[in-house]
């Protein structure tokens, strides 16, 4: 049986606690991704199912977050690269429940994305085929591993609100608002994270790259600035008509 708990609970109210409402991204779609080649498939074919339950087993309390890296390796057939600055804090680091717990293989990829999101981490996508590869990043250091955003595509936007960690990109058109004034208005939601940023390159379209958690976020408060200047514009009232200039003699 699956085990519930609160800390989890709480940790995924925290990633999207501003969406929880609604599991659906909105009208708002996004045009080609800025910075990477789009991926066939999309999110669900790279992040594949198991076809197992995943057990975490808290070794009585002793189990560190290197040996939940292991245990997600194993049950999903991934392989995840670090640092040694990284290396040092998943050694340090407890997992973050109160005990053990099974997780629905449909869950697996979200739970170790929250579990090693509270720890700080970021995660990327490495290689798109076999062997399957992801990269994990401390948020701590900005000279740890470098990694490439995951490109999303429109199939991908319903389950960005269940990645809390992996970092992924699009780009929105957000027309008929301005683009600059909008990338403006939306940086201090994740300024202080080297992974997370927002660029405007042209005055209609914004790149929005964070984890997937946060972009859900970002794209409905796009999508809600969206219409409401799609109302305010056809609530206008039109120009006065100006009189039509005398005829000259």
């Amino acid at each position: 049986m699956r085990t519930q708990l609160l800390a989890v609970v709480v940790l995924f109210a925290s990633c999207s606690a501003l969406v929880a409402a609604d599991s659906s991204v909105g009208r708002v779609t996004p045009a080609s991704s800025s910075g990477a080649a789009q991926r066939s498939g999309g999110l669900a074919e790279r992040l594949k199912t198991p076809d197992q339950p995943w057990t975490i087993d808290l070794r009585g309390g002793n189990a560190k977050l290197i040996d939940l890296v292991a245990s997600f390796e194993a049950a999903t057939g991934e392989r995840v690269a670090f640092s040694q600055f990284a290396r040092g804090r998943l050694e340090s680091a407890i997992v973050g429940l109160t005990t053990n717990a099974t997780i629905a293989p449909d869950q697996v990829y979200s739970w170790f994305e929250a579990l090693v999101a509270r720890e700080g981490f970021r995660l990327y996508v490495a290689t798109h085929t076999e062997p399957r590869m992801l990269v994990l990043v401390s948020r701590l250091n900005n000279n740890d591993l470098p990694g490439t955003p995951y490109p999303v595509s429109s199939s991908d936007l319903a389950a960005l609100d269940r990645h809390p960690a992996l970092v992924v990109q699009t780009t929105v058109d957000v027309a008929p608002l301005d683009a600059r004034a909008m990338m403006n208005s939306l940086r201090p939601t994740v300024q202080g994270d080297t992974s997370s940023f927002i660029t405007a390159p042209s005055e209609s379209s914004v790149v929005l790259t964070a984890s997937g958690a946060e972009v859900a976020v970002l794209l409905r408060l796009l999508e809600e600035a969206r219409k409401h200047e799609l109302t305010r514009l056809k609530n206008q009232p039109p120009p006065e008509a100006q009189p039509a200039p005398a005829a000259q003699r």
